[in-house]
């Protein structure tokens, strides 16, 4: 399955037409790279073709992939760097954010600026249900929800009442990453993720990705590290 964003990087010609009613096309790029013999899914946010895009938007690109035999579309809400936490939702971790940024320059700009190219956008479930919705009534094409879903009646809802086939998971997992099996097995009905997003500063240290709120990734990462510098020593 290919993945990636809405433009010719997965084979798909998507054109913006220069008519007044904004019509979006399909060029014949996704047929000459497999077409309806090759699964495909694309992710789509609030950014399509470099600018802002309204839900309207989406609903015409998802219609005209949907004719296309794309196989699935995940509503996405942009790029974090372009959309600050509006992707993300919850706190700001904005000193981590800033112990972590390597370039001086940078960390000076988060230090004065921050609070205001940073804005805190409050946690919702399901935030981007809403928007979501127009696009599932839109088309029949299988999509995948983003956005809020952690809970295992969130995840129920999604799927039995709200008709998405599959939904997206992050921070979750990170912290969690047996959850859905623990869901499965009803030993347990919410995630302990508190969408304090230091994940965002952890992605950024040494070692790769870890959850802040857990202490045993921290100390299998710490472990890692130290283990890959003493066999740098020996070689």
């Amino acid at each position: 399955m290919r993945h990636g964003t809405a433009d010719d990087r997965v084979g798909i010609g998507l054109a913006v037409t220069e008519r007044g009613d904004k019509g979006l096309g399909v060029g014949h790029q996704f047929a000459a790279a497999g077409g309806r013999d090759d699964d495909a899914a694309v992710v789509l946010g609030d950014e399509i073709f470099g600018k802002p895009a309204g839900v309207e938007d989406c609903v015409a690109v998802c219609r005209a992939l949907e004719q296309e035999g794309v196989t699935a579309v995940v509503l996405s809400g942009g790029l974090v760097s372009h959309s600050a936490f509006h992707l993300l939702r919850g706190a700001r971790p904005l000193r981590s954010m800033i112990a972590v940024e390597k370039s001086p320059l940078q960390k000076l700009a988060l230090m004065l600026f921050g609070p205001l190219f940073v804005p805190i956008v409050p946690y919702q479930p399901t935030f981007f249900l809403p928007l979501a919705r127009q696009v599932r009534a839109a088309v029949k094409i299988p999509l995948v929800y983003l956005g809020g879903a952690t809970s295992l009646a969130e995840l129920e809802a999604l799927h039995a009442t709200e008709g998405f086939e599959l939904v997206a998971m992050g921070r979750a997992l990170l912290r969690e990453p047996d959850l859905l099996r623990r869901y499965a097995r009803g030993e347990a009905r919410t995630s302990r993720c508190n969408h304090c997003n230091e994940c965002v500063a952890e992605m950024d240290r040494e070692g790769g990705l870890a959850c802040s709120e857990e202490p045993g990734q921290l100390e299998r990462r710490a472990r890692e590290v130290a283990d890959k510098k003493h066999l740098a020593v020996c070689r």
